[in-house]
């Protein structure tokens, strides 16, 4: 499996493609500091460890550019927990602040798995009212 994390800036995501399917971890920077807001892994690639390389560089890359993470995605929250490593670039800061509209399109129309329950098949990400800020 390759597993080199690419940080697509326009989209405000971190990716990861694996045997054509896509994982992203959304994010949202303002000065120093990284928020991530929500994990998608396709169905197709689930129990693979996906999630965990793209979290794992993701963080690898927000550490080398000296930046704090706040980890407001319950998955990311609990790898930081699970990988006490990480917990020196994480912020002390985990207040949501929502903000209207600006909501992103999920990347496989809602069949993949996501750690959030809004962004889950039926809920889509489109449809939502607000969007974590």
């Amino acid at each position: 499996m390759i597993d080199t994390v690419n940080d697509n800036t326009e989209k405000h995501r971190f990716e990861l493609e694996i045997e054509g399917h896509l994982a992203a971890a959304y994010y949202e920077r303002s000065g120093n500091v990284i928020t991530f807001e929500h994990t998608e892994v396709p169905a197709e690639l689930g129990g693979k460890g996906v999630g965990s390389s793209l979290i794992g560089g993701a963080l690898d890359r927000a550490r080398a550019e000296g930046l704090k993470v706040v980890a407001h995605c319950p998955f990311v929250k609990a790898w930081i927990g699970k990988n006490p490593a990480y917990a020196s670039c994480c912020s002390r800061h985990e207040g949501r602040r929502w903000r209207k509209g600006g909501a992103r399109q999920p990347l496989t129309g809602g069949n993949s798995h996501c750690c959030h329950p809004r962004f889950w098949p039926g809920r889509g990400y489109a449809s939502a009212a607000h969007a974590l800020k």
